[in-house]
């Protein structure tokens, strides 16, 4: 009588032979997961700071849109301008301080806007495009640049109040 024998194990060589083939594939893979999770974390802090920089601007530009009439006809209020803010006459506007981009409402408090801004410039341009910054009540349109974190953003502004709306 001959007797069958059934194999149901593995043997220590498969054993480690596909312990060993697992560890080159983990090998190989993981720093592919590891540079891909840095490309994600990387990429959703460039989207924070890009969100936080349009609604930034969002706010800069409807303070420049709302600028008020100036007591002599085709003017703007101005009280102040500089390359880093202004102040209408009807005390709103906004200013860089030491990174933090404050937002000046009618009754004169001031709120942080955003935080971790590298830079602001704002130039003030004339109906003919030449620069009007010794007479700002005569800007006719608003140029912004905003950088934050590497990212920059630039805009325009018109005056409402200039276009009788």
């Amino acid at each position: 009588m001959k007797w069958v024998r059934l194999q149901y194990g593995f043997t220590l060589l498969e054993a480690l032979v596909t312990t060993i083939v697992l560890g080159v594939i983990a090998g190989v893979t993981l720093p592919l997961i590891s540079s891909a999770t840095d490309v994600y974390a990387a990429s959703s802090t460039a989207s924070n700071v890009v969100d936080e920089l349009t609604f930034t601007m969002d706010r800069v530009v409807k303070v420049l849109r709302e600028a008020p009439l100036g007591n002599v006809p085709e003017t703007i209020g101005v009280a102040s301008a500089s390359s880093t803010g202004v102040q209408f006459t009807d005390g709103t506007g906004f200013r860089l301080e030491n990174g933090e981009l404050l937002l000046r409402n009618p009754d004169g408090t001031e709120g942080i806007v955003a935080t971790g801004i590298d830079s602001l410039e704002l130039r003030y341009k004339a109906a003919d495009g030449t620069d009007s910054k010794n007479t700002p009540e005569t800007t006719q349109r608003f140029e912004i640049e905003i950088s934050e974190s590497g990212l920059l953003l630039r805009s325009v502004a018109f005056c409402r109040s200039r276009y009788g709306s």
